[in-house]
């Protein structure tokens, strides 16, 4: 083997590319054609790259390894200091999924399985979505994690009821401060555990006290400001704590097995809130929001069937691309048929000089001898044609048309699931702000029955006087 460079000329015109591999006759084996020799890459042959015995490479001009295939069976991308780019998929405009799958034998199995995949996909518009799948021995979905276009991540499983599916180590935040729940309306969880009471931020330079403007410090003037009114405590005074039933829990359970809760009613405390004058949908204690419901929609996409299809290469302008490839043909046998005969000519001629004491004379002398043997020799004149003819003949190289492959893909009709409103509401309260004002109620009672007895008490002091 040898590595190397050269410009031939092709079928195509004068088109400058690159040996990279010769056999011992000097035959190309592997060839990268380039327009410009600065995007010269080499292949190296086998037990030459760093991967070891059997690992082949490819490594760019200044010999620095980009794609590893070890001997072991491992595979390496390697992109260039300072960031690169390591694209799967075409950039011909299709629209297409791309699959990266990792697939292996099982034990026990006969054929392979898959054990994951990667798909990025179109979504038929401007952008894309991705979804990471785990499979069961079985092909079936285990896990998944998906994320359309409109910067929506799902993530599910199916794994036994009861068992974490998402295990975060670390704080998990939203992107924009303040925006954001966990849960909605038409799918709330069912229930929280912590360690330790939610701290709920409190900081006043962060809030606007009621009849106040921006106040960043707390003093004696700032007492005034952010009170409750006697109709909002007035109203709060005829809502009622109630004991009640989770009618879903009824139908899971039975009446009798399903636990009671205490809390409030949001259509009391709207009502109440109304009768008083005060508008509920301004305090955020009194909660309205849209119910979803899913629907299940039929939609055509595509994925792939585990073939390859191989189809012809195209430039930007839609046209083949062509590369040189070696015939094969050469004239290797007229050319060993004319040495032969050059060799029994030249030892004819240093039988005929023989031997002399000068030996610059002797070989001046045979070298004159064979070129007058092979000007006159008939078998020479005939071999010589030969080659000439052979050399004429042949074409080492043609053009031929580049082929790539690629995964197969069908177009399957799946089930998808979306959120949509509606048009019906469900109602809600906050019962930390439901604490706050109950606090605020019973404040304001025990303030006037304080003063009641207060003043109950002046006048009996002063009657007994």
């Amino acid at each position: 083997m040898q590595v190397g460079k050269s410009n031939k000329t092709g079928a195509s015109g004068s088109q400058p590319f690159f040996h990279i591999i010769q056999d011992a006759a000097g035959n190309d084996r592997f060839l990268l054609t380039s327009v410009t020799p600065t995007y010269f890459y080499q292949f190296r042959p086998l037990g030459v790259s760093s991967t070891g015995p059997g690992g082949v490479s490819i490594a760019d001009a200044g010999g620095t390894d980009r794609i590893t295939l070890g001997a072991d069976g491992s595979a390496a991308f390697k992109t260039a200091a300072g960031g690169g780019v390591v694209t799967i998929g075409s950039s011909d405009g299709g629209a297409r999924n791309e699959t990266l799958r990792f697939q292996t034998a099982f034990p026990g199995t006969a054929n392979d399985k898959i054990l994951g995949e990667i798909i990025g996909a179109p979504d038929g518009g401007s952008g894309g979505r991705m979804s990471i799948t785990t499979m069961s021995t079985d092909g079936s979905r285990r896990s998944a994690i998906y994320s359309d276009a409109s910067q929506r991540t799902t993530i599910g499983s199916n794994s036994t009821p009861g068992t974490e599916r998402l295990n975060v180590d670390g704080n998990v935040a939203p992107v924009t401060a303040n925006t954001g729940t966990i849960g909605v309306s038409g799918k709330p969880w069912n229930g929280a555990y912590f360690q330790t009471q939610p701290a709920v931020g409190s900081d006043l330079r962060f809030k606007r006290l009621r009849g106040a403007g921006d106040l960043d410090a707390w003093d004696d003037e700032a007492v005034r400001y952010g009170t409750f009114t006697d109709a909002e405590l007035d109203a709060w005074g005829e809502v009622s704590w109630r004991v009640f039933q989770m009618r879903d829990a009824i139908a899971l359970k039975g009446a009798d097995a399903a636990r009671d809760h205490y809390g409030l009613i949001a259509q009391e405390v709207e009502a109440a809130f109304r009768r008083h004058g005060v508008e509920p949908a301004r305090l955020a204690l009194w909660l309205v929001t849209p119910v979803y419901e899913t629907l299940t929609r039929k939609e055509t996409v595509s994925r792939p069937t585990g073939r390859t299809i191989t189809r012809k290469a195209l430039g930007e302008d839609g046209a083949p691309q062509r590369q040189l490839v070696p015939t094969g043909e050469d004239a290797r046998a007229e050319q060993h048929a004319v040495k032969l005969r050059e060799r029994d000519l030249f030892a004819q001629a240093s039988a005929e000089v023989g031997e002399r004491a000068n030996e610059d004379a002797a070989r001046a002398a045979v070298l004159a001898r064979l070129d007058a043997l092979k000007a006159s020799d008939a078998e020479l004149s005939r071999l010589t044609q030969a080659l000439e003819y052979r050399l004429a003949e042949i074409e080492p190289y043609r053009e031929i048309d580049i082929e790539v492959s690629e995964p197969e893909f069908e177009d399957v009709e799946v089930e998808v699931e979306e959120q949509v409103e509606t048009g019906a509401t469900r109602l809600a309260v906050r019962y930390e702000s439901a604490f706050a004002i109950e606090a605020a109620y019973q404040r304001r009672a025990s303030a006037r029955l304080n003063d009641r007895v207060a003043a109950l008490e002046a006048a009996n002091g002063s009657h007994r006087s």
